[in-house]
């Protein structure tokens, strides 16, 4: 009437999701990604883009999370808004400015920071 289905030996297979195992499958765990920045990782830096252009010689200067200030050369038009936070990778410069209130950089990346 039925046929005898024989069991199947299954080769174990590990992944960080997944854990398949003679004959079961189980989920050993299974984690939401959620895409985060490492400032470490990425080598980011998280900052906000601060007008200064009232004190003379300024214009646009970016403060650090860390409360350091710099002075970037190369900030495009678009990202030259007054407390738009932002992630950016740097070089340092050093150039003189009349502004003097911080580390001369040129910026090499640059993206808004949405939380």
């Amino acid at each position: 009437m039925g046929q005898k289905i024989e069991p199947v030996n299954l080769v174990t297979v590990k992944s960080e999701n997944l854990s398949v195992d003679s004959n079961k499958v189980n989920l050993i765990k299974l984690e939401k990604y959620s895409p985060t920045i490492s400032k470490k990782k990425l080598k980011y830096t998280f900052g906000r883009v601060i007008n200064k252009s009232k004190t003379s010689g300024c214009s646009f200067v970016i403060l650090t999370n860390d409360s350091l200030v710099f002075e970037p050369f190369n900030l495009e038009d678009k990202f030259k808004i007054d407390s738009l936070e932002i992630i950016f990778k740097y070089r340092k410069s050093r150039a003189m400015t009349t502004c003097m209130m911080g580390q001369t950089i040129i910026i090499s990346e640059i993206k808004p920071f949405k939380q």
